[in-house]
């Protein structure tokens, strides 16, 4: 199924926001229920499930370590940096090596051990030139548990 980038109603007069801008908003309106936050009008089936890290929590995890967690199977990649918490895809996109194998620069970037590429964990940005992009999710700290935001189909 192809989802579009924007759609236009037939009136040409209502413009519906781009699909990411969408699931940025989510989080914020369907806050209610922790577990289980889904697109309201469920139309395409796609929205965000957020899932606590039980094995973390804010206050003991270390700074500017890379961590490595499991959710329902799915390696997540983890970072605290200052007040920030990153989750990040566990593999590089570039040769699918161990991202926590690697490393943090003197700017705070995550380093490929396999090919040292760096990906800046706020936004997954291939700071080096290579033109990867490692995937990242959402964060949510709520008292002091982690949660973290995974995208779901319906």
């Amino acid at each position: 199924m192809k989802v579009p980038f924007f759609s236009i109603s037939k009136n040409r007069n209502n413009v519906q926001p781009p699909l990411f801008a969408q699931l940025l908003n989510l989080a914020d309106t369907t806050r209610q229920h922790p577990l289980e936050l889904t697109n309201g009008n469920n139309e395409g089936g796609i929205g965000l499930t957020w899932h606590r890290i039980t094995d973390l929590n804010r206050s003991g995890m270390p700074e500017m370590k890379l961590l490595e967690t499991d959710i329902y199977g799915k390696k997540i990649g983890l970072l605290k940096r200052g007040d920030h918490i990153y989750a990040f895809a566990a593999k590089c996109p570039h040769a699918g090596a161990r991202m926590c194998d690697g490393w943090l620069d003197a700017q705070g970037r995550i380093v490929c051990p396999d090919h040292k590429y760096r990906f800046d964990p706020a936004n997954g940005r291939n700071t080096s030139g290579e033109g990867y992009k490692l995937f990242t999710y959402p964060v949510d700290i709520r008292e002091d548990e982690i949660w973290v935001g995974l995208m779901s189909t319906n």
